[in-house]
């Protein structure tokens, strides 16, 4: 299929999907000056005291998914840590290049801790994380806001892209993601980043897959950050595909091949692990 036939269709289904119901709170959040970042927001069914706050970005390669689509994650994470979460529909890379979607959460970051009374939360306790596409966006927004001086308990970065810069193959969606250049800029490709421009940035849980060409690049940026005294946590699992923990849930594609009984297997053990180590990781700070 050719690219131009390939965005759009998944224009078309992101139109579907922009109109699906919700178990969450469609909410835009308001920007000086900017466009509004549309969000999905989950509060737990309990909870006492002011709440932690989980900022999710689905995968998609910029160009697909919608946050709708991560709805039962986003419901258990709020759940079973607990915690408030803000499941971020950022823009798609044919609307707005890089670095848009990563200056929307780093602005929904702001606005929700500017907003935390209101809210009922923890401006200690916030982190940021996403899958495939979604964890590049949560590692440059996670950069980003330790430049401008804000403190995450951490950061979640589920088979990450850490380097962008060196993907040819991907040089259609590339070339329209960074219509403004930077594509080897610490915010884009961390794994290019000094390490000055990593030191203080919050501790990190990444999830890797074996059988995944973006494994190596996310094992590198993990040991990079763990050379310079940032905790970081890895999980791999050997006989995961990329994109196991998103289509191996009811949200996803009933026929996406990528669903079996093993993945849906290590999907499961992989979501018990995730909300062990973000709760660790809210109580430590």
């Amino acid at each position: 299929m050719e690219f131009t036939e390939m965005l759009e269709k998944l224009k078309e289904q992101r139109a579907g999907w922009a109109g699906m119901s919700t178990d969450g709170e469609r909410f835009t959040v308001p920007r000086d000056g900017k466009k509004g970042v549309d969000v999905l927001l989950y509060r737990p069914e309990d909870s006492n005291g002011s709440l932690p706050v989980m900022f999710n970005m689905h995968g998609g390669a910029w160009i697909g998914g919608d946050a709708v689509l991560l709805e039962t994650f986003c419901r258990r994470l709020a759940n079973e840590i607990p915690c408030f979460v803000v499941n971020v529909n950022y823009t798609k890379a044919d609307v707005e290049c890089y670095p848009y979607a990563i200056d929307e959460v780093v602005d929904s970051v702001k606005y929700f801790m500017e907003h935390a009374c209101e809210y009922g939360l923890d401006t200690g306790r916030f982190a940021v994380g996403g899958h495939s596409a979604g964890a590049q966006i949560a590692a440059g927004a996670a950069l980003k806001l330790k430049d401008e001086g804000i403190k995450l308990a951490c950061q979640m970065l589920v088979y990450p892209t850490t380097d962008l810069f060196s993907r040819s193959e991907l040089s259609p969606l590339l070339d329209m993601y960074f219509g403004n250049g930077g594509a080897r800029e610490p915010y884009a490709s961390p794994l290019f980043a000094s390490d000055t421009a990593l030191d203080g940035v919050c501790p990190a849980i990444f999830i890797e897959c074996g059988l995944d060409s973006l494994r190596d690049q996310g094992i590198a940026y993990a040991k990079r950050l763990m050379n310079i005294g940032v905790s970081v946590k890895v999980k791999e699992y050997r006989r995961a595909l990329h994109g196991f923990l998103e289509v191996n849930r009811p949200d996803y594609d009933p026929d996406d091949p990528r669903r079996t009984p093993e993945q849906d297997m290590y999907c499961k053990d992989c979501e018990k692990y995730l909300i062990n180590e973000l709760r660790a990781n809210f109580q430590d700070v």
